[in-house]
Order: C-alpha cells, then sequence, then structure tokens
C-alpha cells in the first residue's frame, strides 16, 4: 500500500520576486515581459504613480522571451493533455508534489526547461504545464516562449505558478 502524504499549495503571482524574467519583467511586450493587470490601471491619489487593479498579468509577443523559478523537488512525471505531446516517466511513488503554470499562450509555442531538459509546451484551458510526482531536490524551471503558431503577434501572459509540496505522511 502507498504512503498517503499531506500536501501543502502554494500560490506564486507573476509580481513575486521569486519569479524572473528576461528581458525584464517591466518592459513592453514586444522586447520582453510587460506587467498587465485585468481591471487596468489607476493614478494614487497623488497622481505620481500608477497602481494595477484586478489580477496581475506578464505579457510578451517576443520570441525568447523566458520566465524562471527555482523549486525543490524531482520530475517523475510529465501528464500532457494532449496525446500527440505526451511526454511520460513512470513514478516511483506518488508523492503529490508539483507545480502548475497558469496563463494563456495566445497561440505562440514554447516549452518547459527543468535543470537542462525541454518539453514541449502544452495549453490545457488556463494551465500551460502541469508537472506532478516530484521529490525533494532543488531544480530550475524555465518557460521560454519561442515564436509564433497560428496568431501573429499572439500574447502569451502569464499569471501565476502553484507550487504543490509534501508535507509528510498522514497519521
Amino acid at each position: 500500500m502507498a504512503e498517503q502524504q499531506s500536501t501543502y499549495t502554494k500560490t506564486i503571482p507573476s509580481t513575486s520576486p521569486v519569479i524572473s524574467y528576461s528581458p525584464s519583467g517591466f518592459g513592453s511586450s514586444s522586447s520582453g515581459w510587460a506587467p498587465y493587470y485585468s481591471g487596468g490601471t489607476q493614478s494614487t491619489s497623488d497622481g505620481n504613480s500608477q497602481v494595477g487593479l484586478g489580477t496581475a498579468y506578464r505579457q510578451t509577443t517576443y520570441a525568447g522571451a523566458e520566465m524562471a523559478f527555482d523549486f525543490y523537488g524531482k520530475l517523475w512525471v510529465v501528464l500532457s493533455p494532449d496525446l500527440l505531446l505526451a511526454t511520460r516517466y513512470l513514478p516511483l511513488s506518488n508523492t503529490g508534489v508539483g507545480f502548475n503554470i497558469f496563463g494563456s499562450d495566445g497561440g505562440r509555442t514554447y516549452e518547459i526547461n527543468i535543470d537542462g531538459t525541454a518539453f514541449p509546451g502544452f495549453l490545457n484551458g488556463s494551465s500551460v504545464a502541469y508537472f506532478d510526482s516530484l521529490d525533494s531536490s532543488k531544480h530550475h524551471v524555465l518557460l521560454r516562449v519561442l515564436s509564433e503558431r497560428d496568431v501573429p503577434n499572439g500574447v502569451f501572459s502569464f499569471e501565476r505558478v502553484e507550487v504543490t509540496v509534501g508535507t509528510g505522511r498522514v497519521g
């Protein structure tokens, strides 16, 4: 019988300093990553700056734009809803540890790179990548926007990462 794990999920928004962007996370979407807010922006009461309203995103139309973060876990299973792009490894155990990257591909091709191993991007609703069944060790995740696919000037949007970690055995 497999050991049952207790898990904890942490949401890391696109505005978090844990996420790095290249080129810049504050530039133009045509030359890097630009901030975008679902409710637009509003001037502060002193009129000297703007604040974002609603959900924060980082967006890009730039082929080669990258976003990256580090996490603890070991890759065992990659799940894809598109059977033609499915890449699977059998898990040694189901740890309940993994991550989910939320956003929209905007018709652009992209890849997810984990410690030098690239996997094709796949969109499933609002998830642009889902990796599960990981165990403890430090890893580096890099999402790279590659090119336009079907939509010229399509905008790739990144909203958040949800990281699920094991907290130990239940019971």
